[in-house]
């Protein structure tokens, strides 16, 4: 089996370290959300916390926290279970899928082998993990494995797998408790236990305890007694324990339905969905954390425990909020990692400072599906996470655009009740059927405004899709005021549209569910037809039987995504001219064997998003394959990050976003948001404030030089003060790179540079200079 060991630096980068002039080229950051606890342990001066996505440690006395995901050492995404070990000074890790790492002092190892075995496909779920000595026993979808932690990172393995079921069959365990001579485990089949000096391999060797739980879910070891909870939704949960052969009820505990039930020291940390308790043997209760107490209505702790150095003190990791610790009942802290709310993502959108999230949900056939998560906001490296209205509910947040002259000024749709318009960061109206100027929103059935996208036009006309309605093409002018357009046969009441792309040919695209896509064409503002694309030779020849997705390059080529790969419509002004093709094409990649012939491009890939970058080089997010990027052409591929080659979280890419100014591509998944710093910044018509970053170059520096601020593709040529040219290069866009080396990749001199700048025809030229300090 292979071991993989990641050692980490102390100072790990992340969003909120990271600089707009970053020269790290490559660099991945996680955007991901650290409130939904899953379990957490507290060990001298830390408190490790696993979450849904990643890890954080809180350290009390240096009031810091430390991130740990994907990006930054993390083998994989869904935690499910930790477990310290006092023996070996480590945290174990264990995830969903039934991956295992190691976090020990600065380093983090990992160990797939429940994961990457060919047996028990479909329950590898780490549920729980108890450390003994130099033993993990890890309860599984299939049972328990024992895993030793006594050697080094390289030699160890799985000591034994138990599967504890009747005749060796396989049995969710959901977790175990260990006592001096027993081991339990809450099992789907109630509670076994085995002794400890049986072989525990054989299935004979356990047996059922008569305990009174009908369903035991947890189980813990404490006051030298097993403590048990007998889950029996809807009705409420009972904690029992066994003393002297005999199964008692521990009668004290309130009423609800427990997530957790943890016994340390002289404390027995009992939560439910809406307080974290705390107990001593004798049932007195020391603590009783609530929603009224913290001041925060929707707490829900999952798992609590006393401090183990300070009884005055009591941590509770949440849902939702993260970590709470509160003194002596009176004073309570809440540490609450910078993150973005939940992993729920619709669609982003990059305003050139500020990334909006939209989590809102919809199903399969474009219907709502009532997602109350607000809508989230990366503004200087501080996640915000907002709720439109606290006097009305507008659910299901799916677009976000901001105003190209103003970027306070912003719009948003919730999905089913209207378009919500924002000045200042505060909702100063909402569009819908009630609209006074201009035209009324016609809506859907029972009252449904299904708005499923936002397009300016030059003119700083918005233009959104208004579906299932007479009207689906609707704009508001710069002044507020609404038109709607009726498409005819096109696309009516009948027709369900989503994504809409205002042209530079004045077109504007929209998508439909089931019918490819409607295309509009105006001139001054004016309706002059409309048509429908289709996968008919002829009618647009579309790929596949859905469209996901077009862009715009800068070329004025349209890009489209669909189920089957990408196609390519080059002269889109070619629809409504008279017996003109338009027909898409598909982009072919050269075969390195085999001169002259190629392969489609993601011909076999669900693409569900296109975005051209500065460069006009393209990035496209797939269902199943993680993220492309390639030449502006699209025949030669540059990336293929996947889940397995990089920090990627899921090979379900659903939404990408460029932010021009800096370079940075952020990737939502289905499992959160990570961003890669790529190259390609956006360029302009002439060079504008041109500098170099980092300058001076300092002596053992490097990485990249940065020259920002250019004309679009510009060239530019790289001289010493003698005007010796040392290197040249074509901008990616507005930005170009210099490793500081020469053509034949030696070290420059320590000196001054002269970075002479030019377009295509030599008409708008720059100089800027670099210092180099060897």
């Amino acid at each position: 089996m292979i071991r993989t060991r990641i050692l980490l630096m102390l100072s790990f980068l992340g969003v909120y370290a990271y600089s707009q002039t970053t020269t790290d080229i490559g660099i991945w950051l996680d955007h991901l959300p650290y409130r939904n606890g899953i379990d957490f342990h507290q060990q001298g001066g830390q408190v490790y916390c696993a979450t849904e996505q990643g890890l954080f440690i809180y350290s009390p006395g240096e009031q810091d926290i430390q991130r740990f995901s994907k990006v930054n050492g993390l083998s994989d995404v869904g935690l499910s279970a930790i477990a310290w070990s006092e023996k070996h000074n480590l945290l174990v890790i264990g995830y969903e899928n039934g991956n295992l790492d190691l976090l020990e002092g600065e380093a983090i190892s990992n160990y797939p082998d429940i994961l990457q075995s060919g047996n028990y496909p479909g329950l590898k779920r780490i549920n729980d993990i108890q450390v003994e000595g130099d033993i993990a026993y890890i309860s599984t979808d299939f049972g328990i494995v024992t895993f030793d932690l006594s050697l080094n990172f390289q030699e160890r393995y799985v000591r034994e797998t138990l599967i504890i079921g009747e005749e060796s069959s396989t049995l969710r365990v959901l977790q175990t408790a260990l006592t001096p001579d027993s081991i339990y485990a809450a099992t789907d089949q109630g509670l076994l236990y085995a002794s400890r000096e049986d072989a525990l391999i054989f299935s004979d060797n356990w047996q059922k305890d008569m305990s009174p739980g009908k369903t035991v879910n947890l189980i813990t070891f404490f006051d030298n007694k097993v403590f048990i909870n007998d889950n029996n939704p809807p009705n409420q949960d009972s904690v029992f324990y066994r003393e002297d052969g005999v199964w008692k009820h521990f009668s004290f505990v309130d009423q609800g339905i427990n997530s957790s039930l943890k016994g340390r020291n002289d404390f027995l940390s009992v939560t439910n969905s809406f307080s974290a308790q705390a107990y001593r043997a004798d049932g007195t209760r020391v603590y009783n954390l609530t929603s009224q107490a913290v001041g925060e209505p929707d707490f829900n702790p999952i798992a609590a425990l006393v401090d183990v150095n300070n009884t005055d003190a009591f941590w509770a990791l949440t849902n939702g909020q993260g970590l709470y610790l509160n003194f002596q009942q009176f004073s309570t802290q809440n540490i609450n990692p910078n993150s973005p709310k939940t992993k729920s993502i619709q669609a982003m959108h990059h305003d050139g400072s500020r990334l909006f999230v939209a989590p809102g949900s919809i199903n399969e056939v474009w219907g709502p599906l009532f997602n109350t998560d607000g809508y989230f906001v990366l503004d200087e490296f501080t996640w915000s996470s907002k709720v439109p209205s606290t006097e009305e509910v507008y659910p299901d947040i799916i677009t976000v655009i901001s105003d190209p002259g103003d970027p306070d000024h912003y719009y948003l749709s919730s999905y089913g009740r209207g378009i919500l318009e924002y000045a200042n960061g505060a909702l100063i109206r909402v569009y819908n059927d009630t609209t006074t100027d201009g035209e009324m929103l016609s809506f859907a059935g029972e009252s449904q405004h299904r708005v499923g996208g936002f397009s300016y036009d030059d003119e700083k006309n918005l233009w959104f899709t208004n579906s299932l309605t007479d009207e689906p093409l609707c704009n508001i002018n710069p002044e507020g005021e609404v038109t709607c357009f009726g498409l005819g046969s096109v696309a009516g009441s009948s027709t369900a549209l989503r994504d809409i792309l205002y042209t530079t040919e004045d077109q504007v695209w929209m998508q439909t569910r089931t019918n490819g896509i409607v295309v509009a064409n105006f001139a001054d503002g004016t309706l002059q037809g409309s048509t429908r694309l289709t996968g008919t030779e002829g009618e647009g020849n579309l790929p596949g039987s859905r469209i996901l997705c077009f862009a715009e390059d800068l070329d004025g080529e349209i890009w489209i995504g669909s189920d089957e790969g990408v196609a390519v419509i080059y002269s889109p002004i070619n629809i409504f001219e008279p017996n003109a093709n338009y027909d898409a094409s598909t982009p072919q990649i050269p075969q390195e064997d085999n001169p002259g012939f190629g392969d489609p491009l993601l011909g076999a890939e669900v693409v569900n998003d296109i975005e051209v970058d500065g460069a006009n080089k393209k990035w496209f997010a797939t269902a199943n394959s993680g993220v492309f990027y390639t030449s502006a052409d699209g025949t030669e591929q540059i990336y293929n990050f996947t889940e397995e080659n990089s920090p990627l979280l899921s090979n379900n890419v659903l939404d990408i976003e460029v932010d021009g100014s800096t370079g940075m591509v952020y990737f939502g998944t289905d499992q959160g948001i990570v961003s890669f710093q790529g190259v390609a910044t956006e360029g302009g018509t002439t060079n504008n404030d041109v500098f170099a970053y980092p300058n001076p170059v300092e002596p053992g520096y490097s990485g990249p030089i940065l020259i920002r601020g250019l004309v679009t593709n510009a060239q530019v040529k790289i001289t010493d003060i003698e005007g010796n040219i040392v290197f040249e290069t074509v901008a990616e866009g507005g930005q170009a790179l210099w490793s500081g080396n020469t053509f034949s990749g030696t070290r420059v001199a320590s000196g001054v540079y002269i970075a002479y700048i030019t377009d295509d025809l030599g008409q708008v030229t720059d100089v800027t200079k670099i210092l180099v300090i060897n």
